[in-house]
């Protein structure tokens, strides 16, 4: 993927389909229908109304937000998802599914160990011990660290301002 983004590009093409969240297309139980499901969605992206004709059309996605992942990664990767979008043209974002992101969360853990900064460690110490947990989870805070930049290896942050026009410097969570 070329990108606009510099050195975070490599961090998305390298996991952001990984880490990203769990895409749901379609829903989970039966207590909805496909119908009332993309009426749900449709109404989540506020669409407005729509014919069943007109929803049938389109191809939608729930993300769902990952328990196991960090509130410093979800805000990357939803920054770095919106300016992927935003260097597409109009044409290619015609091409992809609507994506709602509906505030539901999900425990599925992504194969790949994420990088330290990504995992919540609150979430990481509930289900470390439990089955099936206990098994995917040996490797995490054992295997990648963090990459340049980020969490542990980026030792300062620039924060938003206090109201000074420059900005305050703090040292990052460990």
């Amino acid at each position: 993927m070329t990108s606009k983004f510099g050195r975070s590009s490599r961090f998305l093409e390298r996991h952001l389909r990984v880490f990203s969240g769990v895409l749901v297309s379609g829903p989970e139980d039966a207590s909805e229908s496909l119908i009332e499901w993309k009426r749900r969605l449709a109404a989540e992206a506020r669409m407005g109304e729509m014919s069943d004709e007109a929803l049938h059309c389109l191809k939608f996605f729930e993300v769902t937000t990952p328990n196991w992942r960090s509130a410093e990664a979800s805000v990357i990767i939803r920054e770095l998802c919106d300016r992927f979008w935003e260097t597409l043209e109009p044409k290619q974002q015609q091409s992809y599914a609507v994506r709602v992101h509906t505030g539901r969360t999900s425990n599925r853990v992504p194969l790949q160990t994420p990088y330290d900064f990504m995992i919540n460690r609150e979430w990481y110490e509930k289900f470390k011990d439990t089955h099936p947990y206990s098994i995917i989870l040996r490797d995490w805070y054992k295997q990648n660290g963090d990459p340049e930049g980020f969490g542990a290896n980026c030792p300062q942050m620039r924060m938003p301002s206090d109201g000074d026009g420059d900005g305050d410097t703090v040292e990052a969570a460990q």
